[in-house]
Parts: C-alpha cells; sequence; structure tokens
C-alpha cells in the first residue's frame, strides 16, 4: 500500500469513527430529553402555579393592609360637617400660632408636634380648623393628643 493509500484510510477511519460518535452523543441526548421531558414539564407547571399562588396571595396581603390604613384613617381622621366655613363679619382673624405657620406643608406641621407645648399643639389646632382646615394635620394634632 502506497503511502496515498494509507493516508485516505486513516483520513476514511477517523470520519467513520467521528461520524458513529456523533450518532450516539445524539442519541444518548434524546435518550436523556425523551427521560427527563416529563419532569421538566412537571417542574415547569409547579413553578407557574407557585408564582400565581404567590401573586394572588400578595394581591391579597396588600388589599388587607389597604382596608386596615384606610379604617385607621377613618376613625382617626375628625369628624368635619362642613369642608367650607362661611365668614361673617364678625370673625377676628386669627394669628398664626407659630412663627412662619402658612409657608409650612402638612408633613412639616406633623415633624413638629413632638417638640411643641400641648397649649402650643391648641393654638395650631384651633388656628388649622378656622384657616386651611386641613385633614392630615387635624387629625395627626388628634392622635399626638390622644397619645
Amino acid at each position: 500500500m502506497n503511502p496515498d493509500d494509507k493516508a485516505k484510510e486513516v483520513l476514511r477511519n477517523v470520519i467513520g469513527a467521528s461520524i458513529t460518535a456523533a450518532q450516539s452523543a445524539t442519541q444518548a441526548a434524546q435518550d436523556f430529553v425523551a427521560d427527563k421531558s416529563p419532569q421538566i414539564r412537571q417542574q415547569s407547571r409547579n413553578a407557574k402555579m407557585i408564582g400565581q399562588m404567590v401573586v394572588r396571595m400578595g394581591a391579597s396581603k396588600a388589599e388587607e393592609i389597604v382596608g386596615r390604613t384606610r379604617r385607621r384613617i377613618e376613625t382617626a381622621a375628625p369628624s368635619v360637617e362642613s369642608p367650607i366655613k362661611p365668614q361673617t363679619t364678625e370673625s377676628i382673624p386669627v394669628a398664626e400660632p407659630i412663627s412662619n405657620y402658612s409657608v409650612l406643608s402638612a408633613p412639616q406641621v406633623i415633624a413638629l408636634l413632638p417638640t411643641l407645648s400641648r397649649d402650643e399643639i391648641a393654638s395650631i389646632q384651633t388656628y388649622e380648623k378656622i384657616n386651611r382646615n386641613r385633614r392630615t394635620v387635624l387629625a395627626a394634632i388628634t392622635a399626638h393628643l390622644e397619645g
């Protein structure tokens, strides 16, 4: 056998072995997928079901928290007969209870409450009822005075 024939034979053997190995690997992969496919499908269904359950539970819990908070706000808020107070000619303007009160936002007023005396807080409450009548401020004052 001449060297070219030997090279061709070696090449045929290498190619044949490669094809056989590829076919075996393909068959092994197909067998693996066929064997594991039901498990993978079941795990996928389980994951989907758990995800849906978590979302439902989260939504339910969120609704519960919102409902509790809403009830707490409704019970803490003072009852207001009319949000609009008629102005009379006899009404006397009330001075600001603390310096620069008119420029303070509701959260700023609420943050100040722990630093004020009961008289100052009562003064703010009176001023707030007559002027701006902010429910959040009035509710915070009531809660602070009761607590």
